[in-house]
């Protein structure tokens, strides 16, 4: 629900319930004051006639004792009402001039020991008209006790509150279109100056008019406070965009130096490399015997042959170009290690995992000997196209972190199952596991633990960024003494688990 017509819905309903509310209000008040003045009308006619029947000289009671005539004296009540004088015998002394007496022969106190102590109203109805009755205790001539009650009808109170109903009902109809006006008046001014701050904080999202500022409109306070925090928040993230830019650029430039003296080094390597192989070396029947130069060189302490150099001299060799290799590979993902590229340039090929994974095994097992058991759980071959020299450095960091977390003697397990869809990979340890605040940065470049003791924080985020530019994900399961369990997910092609 939007902010204009949550405020309109809010307002116009509390608007039209507090005049509803007032109008009913009104409404009761004016109808108890109809029925108070019916009493005091009816109050004071009683003692008007009470004053004449006790204190006249034409009333038919004073100077008389009771019981005067059988007949009952008539009179013309005042007001328009109808009245009847009666003994505590039930015989009724007078009564007014009409046939309007019907309602008070059906009173209530009718009989001696009901009668009333003081002035007392009732409402009742006969033949369909309800009357409003005063019945005021009276002293008789002749000790003789008597009640006198007065009735008017109801009716022309109950007609002006029918009218009154009528207006009611009417105002609430005016009341609930003013509200609805009154709403939308409030929902505009107050939504407004809202409305026009998202709608260009959205403009600027969209669109990224970086440079854009909000202009508050109104005279609303908080609304201005507000344009005023966004355009704050706004100048801060440009510094801060900027700041960064600027640093990427920075470790770009310094990446893009330190991986282009690194390949100059590495070419210096390979020629060395190739020198050594096929320039120098000492047991090759093809190459002429040349004298040592003077002084002694590389190639005549060679041909010494000490300590059984000479033995191993192709095993040197190709040790030293496996090292070429994977730094030339390092060199090749500097930019990725360092943040200073988004993505990897992949160059899709054919890959079969489970070799892969043998590999690595294997020459993790020659690296750390009996200090740490390798343990291969490979129950399938899976298949996929992928970038194999980047996916093999990515498992080899999994492998490398587990072997460097376990302590000596303890077991590393580098498992691989298959999917219809995927290919799972998992390489847990038993070493002392990841503390639960730390495990959100394991994959966060240069993130190191507090007690770690080597490593640079590179490894585990470039294995993260490996598994995502192939389509798969990387996870971590640990907790404190219980080892870890890294879990990298890899989608497959179409029929390419066996």
């Amino acid at each position: 629900m939007s902010t204009r017509l949550y405020i309109a819905v809010v307002s116009t309903t509390v608007l039209a319930i507090a005049l509803m509310l007032l109008g009913l209000a009104a409404y009761i008040v004016l109808a108890f004051s109809l029925n108070r003045q019916l009493d005091q009308g009816l109050a004071a006619e009683g003692q008007q006639l009470r004053d004449y029947f006790l204190t006249s000289q034409d009333s038919p009671l004073v100077g008389n004792t009771l019981p005067v005539s059988a007949t009952p004296f008539e009179a013309v009540a005042p007001s328009g009402s109808v009245f009847r004088l009666v003994g505590v015998d039930g015989r009724v002394f007078a009564q007014s001039v009409g046939n309007l007496t019907a309602p008070l022969e059906e009173s209530v106190y009718g009989a001696s020991g009901a009668w009333p102590q003081s002035l007392t109203y009732e409402t009742v109805e006969h033949a369909g008209t309800r009357f409003r009755v005063s019945s005021l205790p009276l002293q008789l001539p002749a000790q003789a006790q008597g009640i006198l009650q007065i009735a008017r009808p109801l009716a022309p109170v109950e007609q002006t509150l029918a009218h009154l109903r009528i207006v009611l009902i009417a105002g609430a109809g005016v009341s609930l279109l003013v509200a609805v006006g009154v709403g939308l008046l409030l929902a505009h001014i107050a939504a407004k100056p809202i409305e026009d701050v998202a709608s260009a904080t959205a403009r600027i999202r969209a669109f990224g008019e970086d440079d854009e500022r909000l202009v508050s409109r109104g005279h609303l306070q908080e609304p201005h406070w507000l344009v005023q925090s966004l355009n704050n928040l706004l100048d801060r993230t440009a510094h801060a965009e900027a700041t960064a830019s600027e640093a990427s650029t920075f470790r770009a430039q310094c990446t893009g130096y330190v991986q282009r003296q690194l390949g100059r080094l590495i070419v210096q390597q390979r020629n060395l490399n190739d020198y050594l192989r096929t320039e120098l070396h000492p047991g090759d029947p093809a190459r002429p015997e040349t004298p040592a130069p003077p002084g002694g060189s590389a190639q005549s302490f060679l041909q010494t042959d000490p300590r059984g150099w000479l033995a191993a001299y192709d095993d040197v060799v190709a040790w030293l170009e496996a090292q070429t290799d994977a730094l030339e590979r390092w060199v090749h993902h500097l930019p990725l290690y360092m943040g200073a590229q988004e993505g990897l340039d992949i160059e899709r090929e054919e890959i079969s995992l489970a070799p892969m994974l043998f590999g690595i095994c294997e020459e993790r097992h020659e690296q750390y000997g009996d200090a740490v058991q390798i343990e291969r759980q490979l129950v399938c071959t899976p298949r996929l196209r992928g970038d194999r020299q980047s996916l093999q450095d990515a498992l080899a960091a999994l492998v490398d972190n587990a072997c460097e977390s376990t302590p000596s003697g303890g077991t590393v397990t580098v498992a691989l199952h298959c999917a219809e869809t995927d290919a799972t990979i998992s390489v847990a340890d038993n070493g002392p596991g990841i503390a639960p605040e730390e495990l959100p940065h394991v994959f966060t470049r240069f993130y190191r633990a507090a007690d770690a003791s080597d490593g640079h924080g590179l490894g585990l985020p470039f294995a993260h960024d490996v598994m995502v530019q192939h389509g798969g994900a990387l996870t971590v399961e640990s907790a404190p003494g219980e080892g870890s369990t890294f879990t990298a997910r890899l989608p497959l092609e179409q029929n390419g688990a066996q």
